[in-house]
Parts: C-alpha cells; sequence; structure tokens
C-alpha cells in the first residue's frame, strides 16, 4: 500500500502568478468563508472588499425618527440614516395616502418654536444631530419638546392640499398617528415653552 502524499502547490514563476495569490491573513483576523471563490489580484484588496461591506451595512442602518405635523400629531418611521428630505417627504406623503402630491410637501426644523426649512438634498438625521441637548431642573432630557422634525404643506403650496393635509393629518387614528401632548416638564424649562 502506497501512502498518498500532498504535495505543495509550485511556487509562483512569474511576477503575474505572484501577485494573484491570495494576501496572508493572520488567524486572529480571518474572517467568515465567502460563498463564492474570489482571487484578489493585489495584497490588501481583500481588506478593501471588507471594508465596502461594512459601508454599505452602516448606509443601510436604519434610526427611529420622530416626524411631527403642523397640528404637532406625530409618528416615529425608521428610515436609512442617509435618507434626504426629499426622500422623508416621499415617506409620510405614502403613510399619508398623498402620494400625488408628494411635490407639495417640504421638511421643516423647529427649535424651540423658530422654524427653517430644511434642503430636500441633505440627510435630515444631520440636522437632528446638531440639536443642543434640552434638560430639565431635575436633569433629564427634554429635547422633543423643544426641538421637531415637521413634515408640512410648503408655502404657498395649494389651497386643496392644505385642506387634505389637515383632514389626513387629524384623522389620526386611520393614520395611527399619536397625539401632541405636553411633556411633564418641571419649572422655568416649562414656562420658556409657554
Amino acid at each position: 500500500q502506497e501512502e498518498a502524499v500532498e504535495e505543495e502547490p509550485p511556487e509562483p514563476k512569474t511576477a503575474a502568478e505572484q501577485v494573484m495569490r491570495p494576501a496572508f491573513i493572520p488567524t486572529s483576523q480571518k474572517v467568515a468563508p465567502k460563498t463564492s471563490l474570489h482571487v484578489y489580484s493585489a495584497p490588501g484588496e481583500e481588506e478593501k472588499e471588507i471594508g465596502k461591506r461594512l459601508r454599505a451595512m452602516r448606509a443601510e442602518e436604519t434610526v427611529p425618527l420622530r416626524v411631527h405635523f403642523r397640528n404637532l400629531a406625530w409618528r416615529e418611521f425608521e428610515i436609512p440614516k442617509k435618507t434626504t428630505g426629499d426622500e422623508l417627504c416621499m415617506i409620510v406623503a405614502k403613510h399619508l395616502e398623498l402620494e400625488r402630491h408628494v411635490a407639495n410637501f417640504r421638511v421643516f426644523e423647529s427649535i424651540e418654536k423658530k422654524e427653517k426649512e430644511l434642503p430636500g438634498n441633505r440627510p435630515v438625521i444631520r440636522a437632528k444631530n446638531r440639536w443642543a441637548p434640552f434638560e430639565d431642573e431635575e436633569g433629564h432630557d427634554v429635547t422633543e419638546a423643544f426641538c421637531m422634525i415637521i413634515v408640512a404643506p410648503m408655502n404657498g403650496a395649494p389651497q386643496n392640499f392644505q385642506m387634505l393635509y389637515r383632514k389626513h393629518t387629524y384623522n389620526c387614528r386611520r393614520y395611527k398617528l399619536n397625539e401632541w401632548k405636553m411633556p411633564d416638564i418641571v419649572g422655568a424649562v416649562k414656562q420658556k415653552l409657554m
């Protein structure tokens, strides 16, 4: 009986064959095997590929965003981190069954009752991340009472659309909206809100 002897693969002879070899990864840094065989053309490309996958996964992460309406009813939406103002308008229009009027929606940022329109091509989360935290006298976070994202008709929107918007946002049961209630805020913070 002859024993099967494993032969080591021959050393690459040309520079092109050397480049086609996969990069060496120490055992502590090995990742799960891929479903298909990849041949990397240069050392370090595997790390780049893994980095691309991680960036794509982070981009797809969703975050909760509380969206208010003009009557201060609100709904929390799970949106991807990179959702722009125009995309948020589409999400809200679809939820309110007003898709054909999406061009009349705008996103506004309200901080201490001062509103400004947000650009439609920038991520909405960026504006939310800039909000300064508000605390009551006991140290509880009450930022939601002072800072909000509002999706509402643009200035100069057609009257019939404004009436539809009002009708749909006041119908809280049908569209699963939460009615806004004054948070239980103590002392000076409560007076500041009034």
